[in-house]
């Protein structure tokens, strides 16, 4: 109170040395004093140890969560166990409490499948727009020239145009494909694909005139020539009505791997061939699994069970049809791997 007394008689607004800013300072330093009177100077250097001390322990928590690469719940569960195992009670005001058992929720892991960007081959001129060289011997304008002379211009675009001529595709291969009756069935790119992979006319042509040309693009016939895939076997395929379930790639490796299409045509007589690509068949046939094993796999209803690996280990194994039955009759069939299926019927002394 004396303070106070005596700050009112310094700072008089009668007096005519009155400082206002002195006076505001001098209030503020007594509301300080005030505040930090009753409080002990040990015990606020302990609040200051206090705050240091959590801020150090958080900073620590931080850093093992981030070495770990934990977050907060991984922490809590390792900690103290998983919010399964937890039950909190919570009480009201009015006596009443409550139970509430945290579930376990399991996040499950979503698989992003592999985009597979294909690679763009730019000129080497691109980013300088320097003028590009033709290895054709003529310039861009001149080789549209052509084109339109040939009354081929208006069948592709700019872009189509550009391709070809970047790719260095003569005209006369274009103009051989027009007048093959083949041009609805490419573009500037396909074209350019053909060209590059040396696919010859005649090649096209006996697609065409074997009525499977709608079937495959340009990368597939360009597949197909490469690997030497005989145009015979290919028909087999029309021929049997299966040609539809194939493309290229699928073809190529069944010749490759020499399947014969009777085997093709005994599982789709069997009605599985829906079930199977070209490298499952491959396999049953190398397995030597017969057609009719399967059949009877499929007629019990049991197909979707088992894959082409599963189906070869099992009849590999002789495991008959009739104990898959017996397993299913068990309920035991739906967690059993084919090994498992092995196994049992060889301790069930079958």
């Amino acid at each position: 109170m004396a303070d106070q007394e005596n700050t009112r008689n310094r700072f008089s607004t009668n007096d005519p040395d009155f400082d206002l800013d002195e006076y505001i300072d001098e209030q503020a330093k007594q509301a300080n004093r005030a505040e930090h009177s009753d409080e002990p100077i040990e015990k606020r250097e302990r609040n200051y140890w206090l705050k240091n001390t959590i801020l150090g322990v958080g900073m620590v928590f931080i850093a093992f969560l981030w070495y770990h690469d934990w977050n907060p719940k991984q922490a809590y569960n390792a900690l103290f166990g998983s919010p399964a195992d937890q039950t909190f009670v919570i009480g009201s005001g009015s006596g009443q409490s409550f139970e509430i058992t945290i579930p376990d929720i399991e996040i499950p892991d979503i698989e992003i499948p592999d985009i597979e960007i294909p690679d763009i081959n730019f000129p080497e001129n691109f980013q300088n727009n320097a003028p590009f060289n033709s290895t054709l011997g003529i310039s861009f304008t001149d080789y549209l020239a052509e084109l339109n002379k040939l009354g081929l211009l208006d069948d592709f675009g700019s872009t189509s145009l550009s391709t070809m001529y970047r790719n260095n595709v003569p005209v006369d291969y274009i103009e051989s494909i027009a007048n093959a009756g083949l041009l609805d069935n490419f573009g500037g790119t396909s074209i350019t694909r053909l060209y590059e992979n040396e696919i010859p006319i005649s090649y096209l042509t006996e697609f065409k005139e074997a009525g499977i040309l709608d079937n495959f693009g340009s990368t597939s016939i360009s597949q197909l020539y490469s690997n030497n895939v005989p145009l015979s076997y290919i028909n087999e395929f029309k021929e049997a009505g299966v040609l539809d379930n194939f493309g290229g790639t699928s073809i190529t490796r069944l010749y490759t791997n020499n399947i014969p299409i009777e085997y093709i045509n005994e599982l789709s007589r069997a009605g599985v061939l829906d079930n199977f690509g070209s490298t499952s068949i491959t396999r049953l046939y190398q397995n030597e699994v017969p057609t009719s094993y399967i059949r009877e796999i499929n007629e019990a209803g049991f197909l979707d069970n088992f894959g082409s690996t599963s189906i070869s280990n099992l009849h590999e194994a002789n495991v008959p049809v009739s104990y898959l039955k017996e397993l299913n009759d068990k309920g035991l069939l739906n967690n059993m791997s084919s090994r498992s299926i092995i196994e049992a019927y060889r301790l069930d002394g079958q």
